[in-house]
């Protein structure tokens, strides 16, 4: 009872609050000082060659000089643990996303976790350049095989102080991400996916190194950094909440995952007209691709159709709706695009209802304001044919926004800007959770600001500059995308409305 009573006055809050602040086993403040504490002992950290004090995030950080680490921690043997948690501020000297080379830059590294910015140039399969960045976050195994750790970023603001927060349990088989406090997508990546257990090596030692600088001329890049705590245990989505309580973390604007309120779309401010709804008790008016196309190339307008399909699967209307089923008569599955022929104005908001065979598995895609890159329309002649292959709609001849809203077995939704493939935000997938369906999607678009609801919540948010990426779009086709492995789905309903500001 004195237990229950005790709890119930301090709060559980203060409770989980008292078991993260007695995890920390190192704790470097670096206010103007290098001194900071290790499993409670006080320890001087070592700056690098020219390293000096700058205002930060939370008073101030280190810089590193120009060439070298920014602060090396000597980290006696025994302090790193199989479980535990980093967390530090760290800043970027330059903007970090568009790129024509690799460059790696160490954020934190040592005998036992290596954390990094990466710049890629090519993205897997997709012989383009994405231009967008990817923490790698990497801790040392027995065997010494690394687990793939990435998370996808859009890109890392000049100047901008980010809060990072990596924590692990290979018991559980978790290594966790915050950025800013807000959990990203798993780094652990195909290993989760896969099930693959991995195990930290045992008794690791080393040095705690920070920051640094990396690239040379224009691509040159400082990294300094703030506040490092090193946990001796894993630290929950609760933990992290109640150690970042109070303390003021900038708001992402695209960067990572972000997460929005439990509120739907505000279209209060907005005066909106009906444009097209789609009659899915009629037989589907649509022609396919192929019959539009030679030799690679459109050579006739799909005049008279409401849809025009891409790709090797099925669609047709029944009972009400419209669906999809990627799979052909010999087993086989394709992937699937089906576009809309009219041209939708330049601020609209968009309804769907889709309904998965499958919520856990398949990936569904919005493309919207697709234009051919040449100028026109993405049917006129002379546009080359697509054939459902990503490459051409994220790197091809035309321009659009995408937007995978559902994708089953993953905890994101990605919003992209074509040509290129550029990430551009990211939210929380809702869907996959939510069942079999039908679910509300609703999209608007408002001159540069693009958002998205999914099962009634706002979940991601895109405003464009028309400078990092290229132009704002505006006018142009909408068409839906499924994935070969989402098998069937169903729509319940494709409505358009024009969207003025009152």
């Amino acid at each position: 009872m004195g237990i229950e009573l005790w709890l119930a006055v301090c709060g559980l809050g203060a409770l989980l609050g008292a078991v993260v602040e007695g995890a920390v086993v190192v704790d470097y403040a670096l206010d103007q000082s290098f001194s900071g504490t290790i499993a409670g002992r006080h320890v001087a950290a070592e700056p690098g060659p020219g390293a000096t004090f700058v205002e930060s995030a939370e008073g101030y950080g280190v810089a590193p000089g120009a060439e070298g680490c920014a602060l090396r921690i000597p980290i006696p043997a025994g302090t790193w643990q199989s479980r535990g948690a980093l967390a530090f501020w760290f800043r970027a000297s330059r903007r970090i996303g568009k790129g024509d080379a690799e460059l790696t830059i160490p954020l934190a590294q040592s005998a036992f976790i290596n954390v990094s910015l990466v710049e890629p140039t090519h993205i897997r399969s997709y012989e383009i350049s994405p231009h967008y960045p990817h923490l790698k976050i990497q801790l040392r195994t027995q065997d010494d095989v690394l687990p793939d750790g990435e998370l996808e970023l859009s890109h890392i603001k000049p100047n901008q102080w980010y809060h990072l927060i990596v924590a692990w349990n290979p018991d559980a088989n978790r290594l966790d991400a915050y950025l800013n406090g807000i959990p990203q997508p798993s780094p652990l990546g195909k290993f989760r996916k896969k099930n693959i257990a991995w195990r930290p090596v045992a008794g690791a030692s080393g040095d705690l190194v920070l920051g640094g600088v990396a690239g040379t001329g224009e691509r040159k890049v400082a990294i300094a950094v703030d506040s490092v705590q090193l946990f001796d245990r894993y630290l929950s989505e609760r933990d992290v909440e109640e150690l970042l309580k109070g303390r003021a973390m900038p708001r992402l604007a695209g960067e990572g995952r972000t997460l929005h309120p439990d509120k739907p779309l505000d279209l209060a401010p907005y005066e909106i007209s009906p444009v097209y709804e789609a009659d899915f008790s009629k037989p589907l008016n649509v022609v396919h691709e192929n019959a539009l196309v030679e030799k690679g190339k459109r050579v006739r307008r799909p005049a008279g159709a409401d849809w025009v399909l891409e790709g090797k699967g099925r669609v047709w209307t029944q009972d009400g709706k419209l669906h999809f089923d990627h799979r052909l008569s010999e087993g086989k599955g394709d992937n699937i695009v089906l576009w809309n022929t009219r041209v939708f104005p330049e601020n609209f908001l968009l309804e769907l209802g889709i309904a998965p065979e499958d919520s856990e598995n398949g990936l569904a895609i919005i493309f919207l304001c697709a234009t051919a890159r040449a100028g026109g329309g993405i049917f006129d002649p002379g546009v080359a044919g697509r054939y459902a292959s990503f490459r051409r709609y994220v790197a091809g001849d035309i321009n659009c926004y995408h937007v995978s809203y559902w994708a089953g077995g993953r905890t994101s939704t990605n919003m992209r800007k074509n040509s290129g493939f550029h990430l551009v935000s990211s939210g929380m997938e809702r869907i996959t959770e939510a069942g079999a369906g039908p679910h509300r999607v609703r999209l608007l678009k408002v001159g540069d600001r693009i958002q998205l609801e999914t099962c009634g919540f706002l979940t991601l948010e895109f405003d464009d500059d028309g400078e990092t990426w290229g132009p704002v779009y505006g006018a142009g086709r909408i068409g839906l995308r499924q994935m070969r492995h989402a098998g069937s789905s169903s729509y319940s309903c494709f409505r358009v409305w024009e969207v003025r500001e009152r």
